[in-house]
């Protein structure tokens, strides 16, 4: 997944889009964490926007939100977000 990460980061780079928003399954980063290797590869890339979901109940307590080395993150799991819809393309800049 890490270098599925990286060759659509540097087509992107190629193809000069942006914003970056990265959309994963399953969340960038271990419980109460930061950092992984996912998160370094965006950073690294500059991605401005993370969006993923997966974690459902008292797991969504741990989840990584907020802006962390200058990406927003966002978990949409159904539940976290009171089954409403979240348009990406209206992410704040």
């Amino acid at each position: 997944e890490l270098a599925r990460l990286r060759l659509s980061l540097d087509a992107a780079q190629g193809r000069g889009y942006q914003p970056y928003i990265v959309m994963l399954h399953y969340p960038p980063t271990a419980e109460n964490q930061t950092e992984s290797e996912f998160t370094e590869i965006m950073a690294e890339a500059g991605v401005k926007y993370c969006v993923y979901g997966h974690l459902h109940g008292h797991a969504q307590r741990q989840a990584l939100t907020g802006t962390h080395r200058g990406i927003s993150y966002y978990l949409v799991a159904c539940d976290a977000i009171d089954f409403k819809p979240i348009y990406v393309t209206s992410l704040p800049d």
